[in-house]
């Protein structure tokens, strides 16, 4: 299986700031040491205008040349490249107007300290004059040759991701360069911090115009990037493949391991963080495939996003067909049932239903209860939520086996939605949790489970199955 994923470090908004964003409004700034004005969105605004500010993000790359990056780092990075933009007329304070004023919100920038070592270090690029690149404030320019006009460019995209790696630090990051043509790179790099400073121990290129959407490391090394590459039709200018890569560190060499097919990326999933008060950032799963004996330890399953709490993955995306399909090709409907089922129920909106209730993933052992049984809608699907557990032996139901599953789809059928978070509740009798250890005993001490638990207010679980309906109801997901 693979290793848990290590969070992305994020960048926060300069401090120069008299006022910074709220968690419940939209919130103007000003610079002090600019006059600039700012606006920074809550996030039900940047869900909202995710469509424009993506045109408008690309019509400054337009624009400026190309000099705008796919992902910002910035308000002063931004505006020193706006300000080297050689375009004559309104074009230059049309675009710095339009791009800061649709600025994502801080939570999706990378922390200080962070930006501050790595765009600030020396990197190994073959290519550039001397072959190497020593980047100042994220940015890299010198001549070709001597004299030259054509210049080589450089500099460092964002997300970076960070993590430990055998106890010691190591990190994630991609740097664009190009030579002044029509060609601009991206080359990933792997960084290892050895005593005290941080150094490029891996490289590799990406491509010509490709476009990173994720990067992510595992905790043994892995390094997993999300992008839109080639197809085989494409142009040059206009990579439509999505595609999900996991690359191995070899010596100085970064290399390719696995790459599938990517039917979503954490950027397309919107949720509320405060909802179940935990730090949940949404991650990009490689897919888990078949062994040549059939299923391993994981159940298989695509490459899909995940939001992470705790170390725990507590929902997941799936791409449906693709999801199907890969089962179908082992000639195993379990998948498909399951998907089924659950279009079944949310159309005839049943909650007079009988265990075992469609859990995906699946499960090894069976669904045995499921109590409060209800329909719980999404900002664009639905599905069924109930608390039940699993088990792969006859045991006795016991409080710490007790979970909130959800089963849904997307309004159009297109992506599963599965959520899986442990429950507690109070007040229920300590004898309630005891049975006789035979079928009818275990059969008898599971319905006064589900009674009991049915007769329970939402408040009396942790977390409340108020808060679980609202933030389902929070998740939005861009269906292309």
């Amino acid at each position: 299986m693979p290793g848990e994923r290590l969070e992305l470090s994020r960048r926060q908004a300069p401090r120069d700031f008299k006022s910074l964003v709220s968690t419940n409004s939209t919130t103007r700034a000003i610079s002090k040491k600019t006059g600039k004005f700012i606006l920074y969105g809550t996030e039900k605004v940047n869900a909202a205008l995710t469509w424009t500010f993506t045109a408008f993000w690309q019509l400054g790359r337009f624009v400026t040349g190309s000099l705008v990056p796919e992902k910002f780092s910035g308000g002063d990075q931004l505006i020193s490249m706006v300000k080297s933009c050689q375009r004559p007329g309104l074009f230059k304070p049309l675009v710095l107007f339009l791009l800061i004023l649709l600025l994502p919100a801080p939570s999706s920038w990378a922390t200080d300290t962070d930006w501050t070592i790595f765009s600030n270090l020396e990197y190994p690029l073959e290519d550039a004059p001397g072959g190497k690149i020593v980047l100042k404030n994220g940015l890299f320019s010198a001549p070709i040759v001597e004299g030259s006009a054509s210049r080589f460019e450089a500099r460092l995209l964002e997300p970076i991701a960070t993590g430990n790696w055998k106890g010691t630090g190591v990190a994630a990051a991609v740097i664009f360069h190009s030579e002044g043509g029509s060609g601009n790179f991206r080359r990933l790099y792997f960084l290892v911090k050895d005593k005290g400073q941080w150094k490029p121990k891996a490289w590799t290129e990406l491509g010509d115009r490709i476009r990173v959407r994720y990067l992510g490391l595992e905790s043994h090394g892995t390094i997993i990037v999300g992008m839109i590459t080639h197809g085989p039709k494409d142009p040059q200018c206009c990579p439509t493949k999505r595609i999900v890569r996991t690359y191995l560190v070899k010596g100085n060499k970064l290399l390719p391991s696995k790459t599938a097919r990517a039917g979503i990326f954490p950027d397309e999933v919107h949720f509320s963080k405060d909802i179940l008060k935990e730090d949940i950032r949404a991650v990009l799963v490689p897919e888990i495939g078949f062994t040549a004996h059939g299923q391993g330890k994981i159940p298989p399953c695509p490459s899909h996003v995940a939001l992470v709490a705790g170390g725990k993955k507590i929902l997941r995306i799936f791409p449906a067909e693709t999801y199907k399909n890969m089962w179908l090709e082992h000639r195993d409907l379990t998948i498909q049932i399951a998907i089924k089922m659950v279009e079944r129920i949310t159309q005839k909106k049943e909650t007079d239903l009988s265990p075992p209730l469609p859990i995906l993933p699946p499960r090894p052992g069976i669904n045995d209860l499921a109590a409060r049984i209800e329909m719980v809608p999404l900002k664009n699907g639905h599905g069924v939520g109930f608390i039940g557990r699993t088990t792969r032996s006859l045991s006795c139901v016991s409080p710490d086996q007790l979970k909130y599953y959800f089963s849904g789809l997307s309004n159009h059928g297109k992506f599963v939605i599965s959520l899986e978070h442990s429950i507690s509740v109070k007040g229920i009798a300590s004898e309630t949790w005891t049975c006789e250890k035979t079928v009818e005993g275990l059969k008898k001490q599971i319905a006064e489970v589900k009674r009991a638990l049915e007769n329970k207010k939402d408040d009396d679980f942790s977390p409340s199955t108020r808060d679980i309906r609202a933030f389902l109801l929070s998740v939005l997901i861009h269906e292309k």
